[in-house]
């Protein structure tokens, strides 16, 4: 708790090159389903990246990480079926074998057609790093939403599917948290 609360000047400076970040890579989110691609040192940010995507934005998003992605998922570029746009979450001081991965990995997505736009991981120490990339995945899913002309704040959907379960006669908890 000290350490993030020790971040909310850093925070409160980067307000304004987030949202700058967020923009510059908005008209890529706009074209296709992002899938953003991150080293296991940020896989919650991307994994959270597409949460705010999910939900900000309504609209589809996928996320995945270095080396994994480059077993089975990587032969799924060769023909996608759709317009995608890969984004990696980079951060320079990354493990140097990942950041090979992302080097070569790119060189093949491009070879298919598939183009990556990089959002670079910036700030000093591990934490200021990760809540610095959420803060522009949130400006991000909320620029994305206005112009897809939603509201960010409501998940309908999801409320949807919870009045569905229980009007169905379901329990709410989910099959690996059913009470004895």
């Amino acid at each position: 708790v000290t350490a993030v609360a020790g971040l909310q000047e850093s925070l409160d400076a980067f307000v304004e090159p987030a949202r700058a970040e967020a923009n510059r890579i908005l008209p890529d989110l706009l074209q296709a389903t992002p899938v953003i691609y991150s080293s296991p040192t940020y896989a919650t940010v991307a994994r959270i990246f597409k949460i705010k995507i999910n939900e900000n934005s309504k609209t589809a998003a996928f996320w995945n990480v270095f080396p994994e992605l480059n077993h089975n998922e990587m032969v799924g570029w060769t023909k996608p079926q759709g317009p995608f746009r890969v984004f990696y979450l980079r951060d320079a001081e990354d493990d140097p074998r990942v950041l090979k991965r992302m080097r070569l990995s790119q060189e093949l997505f491009s070879e298919h057609g598939v183009r990556v736009v990089e959002v670079p991981i910036q700030g000093e120490g591990l934490l200021e790093r990760m809540f610095r990339t959420l803060q522009i995945a949130d400006w991000a899913s909320y620029e994305l939403a206005l112009k897809l002309d939603e509201d960010p704040s409501p998940v309908e959907m999801i409320e949807a599917f919870k009045r569905r379960m229980t009007g169905a006669g379901e329990e709410e908890t989910e099959p690996d948290q059913e009470e004895d």
